[in-house]
């Protein structure tokens, strides 16, 4: 809503109220919208968590991997003995046929048949102890595949555990994502809401003081003429002569403390200019124009809205009091009041757009 945006009459128009109350009504929509969408993130959020893996479930799996773990070292071990036995085994299963010429031809040229005998027992254990270990070695191998199965099989869940429960952190790292996004919103949306309020009133107040100054004049009461007076002479009633000095760019010669788009302490960017200057300093109109608002205005005080060529209008505030009054034309360099305190504020419009009046080339 342009705040000065009038049409070429002694009083400004009534701002559209009703398109600013509609414009709240929408925000306010938006920020219902938005709470709803914020409660639902939070539900989701808290779902999630209770149904969030516990700490101690990993854990709990941990020492039946222990378990398979040692019980293959076993195994290993028990591997390893037994194909030492078989080793040896084998070994004296190889050496028996030597042994048997040699006992053979000793017991041939000895003449003792015990020898004979001793090395076919001997032969026949190595071959009964070779067979035990190879039936030993089967069923710890056995037993080690069987084991290693089970441990692959138990890591297999672990890991499936360990991604399931990493989905459900991201999870839960991406509502905590949209939840703060959404809050930053949320608290957007608030703050433009208060904004678009702050201005309502403004605009309410402006047409306040816009109906007081279009109140019907009482009618002329005709009264009967007085005899004249020969020592009363008639006294022509004029207006004071405007004062005027040489105009500048900016309405007040002072110090520019914040330009046109500077953020404020809230954030919210300015559209016009700060000038800091020593009090009672001469206000003057940059450019002519005529005075289209003149008077209290909310949080502006005394607050002046000129009415210039090509679409342009000035906001001025800060003066002590208005030295002009309403559909008056006054000419660039017209002073128009005093700075009441040390600052004043100025803002220039072109069709209802505030623009930067440091870049607008001079005159308009």
């Amino acid at each position: 809503m342009c705040l000065f945006c009038a049409a070429p009459q002694a009083v400004a128009v009534p701002p559209d109220i009703s398109a600013l109350e509609n414009d709240i009504a929408a925000a306010a929509r938006e920020i219902g919208a938005t709470e709803k969408e914020l409660s639902s993130l939070k539900r989701q959020q808290a779902k999630l968590k209770k149904q969030a893996v516990p700490k101690n479930k990993k854990n709990a799996s941990a020492p039946d991997t222990g378990a398979l773990s040692e019980n293959i070292a076993d195994y290993t071990r028990n591997l390893a003995v037994l194909q030492q036995q078989l080793d040896a085994a084998f070994l004296a299963l190889s050496d028996a046929p030597a042994r048997q010429s040699i006992s053979t031809e000793n017991s041939a040229l000895l003449g003792d048949p015990d020898l004979v005998v001793a090395a076919a027992r001997e032969e026949w254990l190595a071959h009964a102890v070779a067979q035990n270990a190879l039936a030993a070695i089967r069923a710890e191998s056995g037993n080690l595949d069987e084991t290693r199965q089970k441990r692959q099989q138990l890591e297999k869940t672990h890991r499936k555990q360990a991604h399931a429960a990493e989905e459900h952190r991201q999870r839960l790292n991406n509502l905590a994502h949209q939840i703060t996004v959404t809050q930053k919103l949320l608290s957007e949306q608030r703050q433009a809401l208060a904004t678009q309020r702050e201005k309502l009133a403004q605009e309410k107040q402006q047409l306040a003081a816009q109906k007081a100054v279009r109140k019907p004049m009482a009618k002329p009461v005709t009264v009967a003429a007085a005899p004249q007076n020969a020592l009363l002479k008639p006294v022509a009633l004029t207006a004071p002569a405007v004062q005027q000095v040489a105009p500048g760019r900016f309405p007040v010669n002072g110090k520019v403390v914040m330009k046109f788009g500077d953020k404020d302490a809230l954030g919210v960017k300015s559209s016009g200019i700060v000038l800091e200057a020593a009090e009672g300093e001469n206000i003057v109109l940059p450019q002519e124009g005529v005075i289209k608002f003149a008077g209290a205005f909310g949080k502006f005080k005394q607050l002046l809205i000129v009415e210039h060529k090509g679409g342009y209008h000035s906001l001025i505030s800060g003066l002590d009091q208005v030295e002009t009054k309403i559909g008056e034309r006054l000419p660039a360099g017209a002073v128009i009041g005093h700075l009441a305190q040390a600052q004043a504020y100025y803002e220039l419009r072109h069709n209802g757009v505030p623009v930067d009046p440091d870049k607008v080339s001079m005159p308009f």
